[in-house]
């Protein structure tokens, strides 16, 4: 198939599949997104989006609309859950911008997710169908081209194109379409999340900063969003009940059982958001990479889900989008060839930040012995050494970025 343009769907408008179809859009190449859910939502939930990010979504023309919504935090700091004593400070703010050459950001993920549905409808090269469910996925006979069935409320419809992106997450419809049936691994923690008023948080969860308390039942992150007047919260603890929701309501008291014996802020954190928590079970795959075949990819949570103790689940579909819509260009009416050498140069990335972010997550649930070493030598570590340990994540640049 030698096209000047190829007839891309994308499956999921998440913030990996609405970054690749601008991405694609910016490269002159059209997309249609289809996306089950009618109307767009990314409730209770903040991103952080790391420089390696945020500097592909200011390289998409979306800072200006960005500008409203994010924070840009003063540091990283991690503290000792049961003493709140200090144990490492990350800075960031102007620090980490003069460092990598863009900013450090965090949003909530329902005002990331209105600036690129915004950018995408206004975009001549990109067409977003909602309500429509991904089912199955063929080839058409002595074709090139693959036909799309979809669930519409229209009933079903069948769709034909050059090539198909699966951005549809952890538990992806795409990828077991093309083969793989395997599930996501249960890690055997879950996250609890709620967003509150900064004003009802005691002042060292009213920081400008990301924080993390970390202790032996689990640990907690925060961090400003919704420019600022609101906190997301984060609360990680074991669990073995493997759920697939991500979005389930729990009473407050299951989630303030394992804290009663941290430091009285983080007490008090929990306590204040009531029955507003949700709950997800985390889960990953293996950290190794996923090839499609022919003119199909996955993208995103699609293609290598990882743990969210990097904070860089949404940073890795991000950083392929725009490697994606580049091989695009270099392989010009080859979507089959773009995506195997997009699949090539992301393959080492992603499978270096999934098993770091497995390994974040052993250090920080450490107890005992364990737990004290890990501190102390945290404790030894200068700002500078610490920030040092992240340049091979924040410093990444695609060469459309660096353009």
């Amino acid at each position: 198939m030698i096209r000047e343009t190829a007839d891309i769907a994308i499956v999921g408008a998440g913030i990996s599949g609405l970054t690749a179809a601008l991405a694609l859009a910016r490269q002159d190449r059209a997309s249609v997104v289809y996306e089950r859910a009618r109307v767009m939502s990314e409730a209770g939930a903040g991103i952080q989006l790391s420089p390696n990010a945020s500097r592909v979504l200011i390289d998409l023309g979306l800072e200006r609309s960005l500008s409203r919504h994010v924070v840009a935090p003063d540091a990283i700091v991690v503290r000792d859950g049961e003493t709140a004593r200090p144990l490492a400070r990350i800075p960031l703010g102007e620090d980490a911008e003069a460092r990598y050459g863009a900013p450090y950001w965090v949003i909530h993920r329902a005002d990331l997710q209105d600036v690129l549905v915004r950018a995408a409808m206004a975009h001549s090269n990109i067409i977003l169908k909602r309500g429509a469910t991904f089912t199955q996925l063929n080839e058409i006979p002595h074709s090139d081209r693959l036909s799309v069935t979809l669930e519409t409320l229209a009933g079903v419809e069948t769709r034909n194109h050059d090539a198909i992106i699966g951005a549809d997450g952890i538990w992806s419809q795409v990828r077991s379409t093309l083969g793989d049936t395997t599930k996501p691994q249960f890690s055997g923690f879950r996250a609890y999340r709620a967003v509150v008023s900064r004003d009802l948080l005691p002042p060292s969860i009213r920081e400008n900063i990301v924080g993390a308390w970390i202790g032996r039942t689990g640990h907690v992150v925060h961090y400003p969003v919704i420019s600022g007047f609101a906190v997301n919260l984060v609360v990680i603890t074991a669990d073995n009940v493997e759920t697939r929701g991500w979005n389930e309501p729990v009473p407050a008291d299951v989630v303030e059982k394992s804290f009663t014996e941290w430091h009285k802020d983080v007490v008090e954190a929990v306590k204040v958001p009531g029955e507003t928590w949700r709950s997800w079970a985390l889960y990953d795959r293996p950290p190794e990479p996923f090839h499609g075949h022919g003119p199909t990819t996955l993208i995103g949570d699609a293609a290598h889900p990882m743990l969210p103790f990097l904070a860089q689940g949404g940073a890795m579909g991000i950083e392929d989008a725009i490697t994606l819509a580049d091989e695009f260009v270099v392989h010009v009416g080859r979507p089959d060839l773009a995506f195997r050498a997009f699949e090539k140069l992301r393959a080492g990335r992603v499978k270096a930040v999934q098993k770091a972010a497995r390994k974040n997550g052993r250090i920080f649930h450490m107890d005992g012995v364990t737990g004290a070493v890990r501190n102390a030598v945290l404790n030894r570590m200068s700002p500078s050494a610490l920030m040092s340990r992240y340049d091979w994540i924040y410093g990444h640049r695609t060469s459309a970025a660096d353009a």
